[in-house]
């Protein structure tokens, strides 16, 4: 009885053991199990949020490549959609798009593919018509018989209004294959939806139900409902779908037209292995965190997989294979944080006429260039140097080094050998590279103002192309700051009036009265004080306010006409214009309807150009002169003698009259006889051609005997008068004319 009282006690014992062990072992792999599950929640959420960064950044990629062409489209200078399609043909050579479609700003569209349709009632040009960037909902196309998504950009005139609106649309099935990714080895897969549960955009993945159009149709096991959607949460639920699986979805917002990014994994995807892990826990305790740990590697390994595949999205430059500009960016803001910057210098270079030179060589060519110079800069890297492409033919490097010779020997020294090897495929090669170099201060914190630096001095060596390796200094950043501080006020200075007309007096030698003068601006500034032309001529020359300055310019002289019309009406104003805007179409027009507006004679407005654009585009400028000339307007050579005049110009082009540059007046003691022997052929020339002239910049009284005594018609300067504000020249001229 002992005997088998005691295998009933060993029995009992171990059942209870084993009972005791097995409710160990269940709490144990319980905990495991919900750890897993929260682990699997927690990584399909965070692989969720990376997806969903890495489908805005595509998103913002097509985006930017509208507005890219959009900004060119702006360039045409034009509303037509006709003249804006033959441009954007152009353009969207290569495109990734399907198809590319201009339209008015009744909706009315042309599309590269030469259909015409109507779009007037479709929310994405609506919302472009605004002035905001779109992405449609998924639209069937009448024309293919196929679903399709729309990006659309605004395009804005001259005036800064919306006239057009430039769309590119992509198959839906193509555009889910370059926006949408598969998770976990093809297993899951993302879908696009808005804040009504409604799938926008759904995944080609075998795994994705077709049949599927709103979250609504779904099961799900947690209280969840699209209220969430619309307060802009995110989350992570489980769901039955259509077809009986269980799943997870993850749902992150997508800063897009209030949709959600939605990642769906299968459940079975992890509670396979999970199931696994408590068999072998069950069978083997020993074999558990053999297990666990493999079943935590290959999910590790799996997010890493995919937070790879995101890392070549959002950090690879997909021509150069090398690291972007984002990254770059990132490295350096790391370094700033950590106060190291002081050791380094950062220097942005491009390629000067790169599009003149991909039409030399062929696009091809031009991307062998972006490779071989990227390829070059990281070769000429260190470990703890950093170099990337920012975009199109913009390069930005970081170097770990202070004194600025050593710098540009080995700047220029790169570019040797970019030009070395490019010579190496096209024997003719030249290309020219401008840089601008910012070096780090202990100070720096943030990355984009040290950028916005090297911007500044390259843009700056650029105009002024003297050196191509361009140092920012404190004088350039007072600048920059001056200049920002204009732009910002120059609007409100137009409105206010604050820039004011003053006249230089031309004098006429036969009669010494004043029959004419040339109007120039001063900024009489609230802030600045009075401003001389030089400090924001040039700067307006760049940004494009030049263009209305000057009409709101020669507005003022036609009023100023005609309040002198009784007790002055036959005197002359000329005005300069720029090149800057003087090809744009319609610029006769213009000045014509600012005359005509005024109620003031053509004829008593002279316009102004220089000798540079007429030399440098005589063939275009010869229509827009006759068109002017046509209106009643004389038409002025100014500054001749400055660059490189053709005297074979004054008969080709119909000009009125020259105005003798200043330089012919500044002279070493060596060539004043040869310079005054050039002046009196000019203007013997000038005479025989039948062209009146003036001569600028007079200030000598032996000055004004010689052009008198060689027919000179008109002299300007501060022999007889400095530029004056209206009032003076009114009582100059008064005085003058009644004195002769």
């Amino acid at each position: 009885m002992k005997k088998h009282g005691s295998i009933k006690q060993a029995i009992a014992i171990a059942v209870v053991s084993l009972l005791f062990l097995a409710c160990i072992a269940g709490f144990y792999i319980n905990r495991i199990r919900d750890s897993l599950i929260t682990d699997l929640k927690n990584n399909v959420q965070e692989i969720a949020a990376s997806t969903t960064t890495a489908v805005e950044i595509r998103i913002h990629d097509h985006m930017s490549t509208l507005e890219n062409i959009s900004y060119m489209l702006q360039n045409e200078h034009t509303t037509d959609t006709k003249q804006l399609l033959h441009a954007l043909m152009t353009a969207s050579e290569n495109s990734e798009f399907m198809r590319y479609g201009i339209t008015d700003e009744k909706g009315n569209c042309l599309t590269t593919d030469g259909v015409q349709f109507y779009v007037g009632d479709r929310d994405y040009f609506k919302q472009a018509l605004k002035g905001n960037a779109s992405f449609s909902d998924t639209l069937h196309d009448k024309i293919g018989g196929y679903d399709l998504n729309v990006f659309a950009v605004p395009v804005r005139g001259d005036d800064g209004s919306i006239k057009n609106v430039l769309f590119a649309s992509s198959k839906t099935k193509d555009l889910a294959d370059k926006l949408l990714m598969d998770l976990y080895d093809g297993k899951g897969f993302s879908a696009i939806g808005d804040n009504d549960g409604n799938i926008v955009l759904n995944s080609n993945s075998p795994n994705a139900s077709q049949q599927m159009h709103n979250l609504n149709q779904l099961t799900f096991y947690d209280a969840f409902s699209t209220e969430r959607l619309r307060q802009q949460k995110s989350g992570i639920v489980k769901f039955r779908s259509v077809n009986g699986e269980d799943r997870y979805l993850a749902y992150e917002p997508l800063g897009y037209n209030n949709w959600y990014v939605f990642s769906v994994v299968p459940v079975n995807v992890v509670t396979s292995q999970i199931n696994n892990v408590i068999l072998i826990a069950a069978a083997t305790w020993f074999l558990v965190a053999l297990v666990l740990s493999a079943i935590i590697f290959y999910l590790y390994m799996s997010r890493m997989r995919n937070e790879k595949k995101i890392d070549k999205v959002v950090f690879y430059d997909d021509l150069t294979s090398h690291y972007n500009y984002n990254k770059f960016r990132m490295d350096v803001q790391l370094l700033l944080d950590k106060g190291l910057g002081k050791d380094y210098a950062l220097i942005e270079f491009d390629v000067s006429d790169f599009k003149l030179l991909n039409e030399l060589y062929g696009y091809q060519g031009g991307d062998q260039l972006l490779i071989t110079t990227m390829r070059l800069c990281e070769e000429n890297c260190t470990h703890d140097e950093r170099c990337a492409r920012i975009s199109a033919d913009r390069f930005i490097v970081l170097w770990k080094m202070r004194n600025r010779e050593s710098i540009a020997e080995r700047y220029d020294m790169l570019m040797f050998k970019i030009q070395e090897h490019m010579r190496k495929q096209r024997e003719q090669f030249k290309a020219d590279f401008y840089a601008g170099v910012y070096l780090l201060q202990e100070a720096d914190r943030e990355f984009s103002p040290c950028h916005d630096r090297c911007v500044h001095a390259k843009t700056l060596g650029k105009s002024e192309k003297k050196q191509h390796c361009t140092f920012f200094s404190e004088e350039m950043y007072a600048t920059m700051l001056h200049q920002k501080r204009l732009e910002g006020q120059m609007e409100q200075a137009l409105k206010n009036k604050e820039f004011k007309v003053y006249l230089q007096p031309k004098v006429t030698l036969c009669d010494g009265i004043v029959h004419s003068a040339e109007a120039l601006v001063r900024w009489d500034s609230s802030m600045f004080g009075m401003l001389p032309p030089y400090q924001f001529i040039p700067l307006f020359e760049r940004n494009g306010f030049l263009e209305q300055l000057d009409m709101y310019m020669m507005d003022e002289v036609c009023k100023l006409l005609k309040g002198w019309q009784d007790t002055y009406p036959s005197l002359r104003i000329s005005i300069n214009v720029s090149r800057m805007y003087i090809f744009r179409p319609g610029f006769a027009k213009r000045v014509l309807d600012i005359v005509e507006r005024n109620a003031v004679s053509a004829q008593q407005l002279e316009i102004e150009i220089t000798e540079s654009v007429i030399f440098d585009r005589s063939t275009e400028l010869f229509a827009i002169i006759q068109e002017l000339r046509s209106y009643g307007f004389r038409i002025s050579m100014d500054d001749f003698g400055s660059g490189y005049s053709s005297l074979n110009m004054l008969k080709d082009i119909p000009i009125d009259t020259i105005k003798l540059d200043q330089v012919f007046f500044q002279t070493n003691h060596g060539n004043t006889q040869r310079a005054r022997d050039i002046v009196g052929g000019v203007l013997s020339l000038a005479k025989t051609l039948g062209i009146h002239s003036v001569a600028e910049g007079i200030e000598q009284e032996d000055e004004v005997a010689f052009l008198k005594a060689h027919g000179c018609d008109e002299i300007q300067g501060y022999y007889y008068s400095r530029p004056l504000c209206v009032k003076d020249f009114e009582a100059y001229i008064h005085e003058r004319n009644h004195q002769e």
